[in-house]
């Protein structure tokens, strides 16, 4: 532990370490929700990007042109009958 925090532990009454404890608590709780609402939002931009993703590749396919990634799957078809 550092100085500070060890001066702190000497210097303050209990009272005043719990309202630091409090604080503390509050903060870290506040801190835990807001990396889940950004992990959140990043999973949804995941979510999106594949979905685009796989539309572009439609697209490519309904236009006369296959991806390698379809040619690949059509090849795993034929090799199973």
């Amino acid at each position: 532990m550092d100085q500070k925090k060890e001066d702190t532990l000497k210097d303050n009454s209990d009272l005043e370490l719990l309202s630091v404890l409090l604080r503390e608590i509050a903060k870290a709780g506040n801190e835990i929700r807001s990396a889940e609402k950004d992990a959140s939002k990043a999973s949804r931009r995941l979510s999106f990007a594949i979905v685009l993703a796989n539309r572009l590749l439609d697209r490519k396919k309904i236009n006369g042109f296959e991806s390698s990634r379809s040619k690949t799957q059509t090849t795993e078809t034929h090799i199973r009958q």
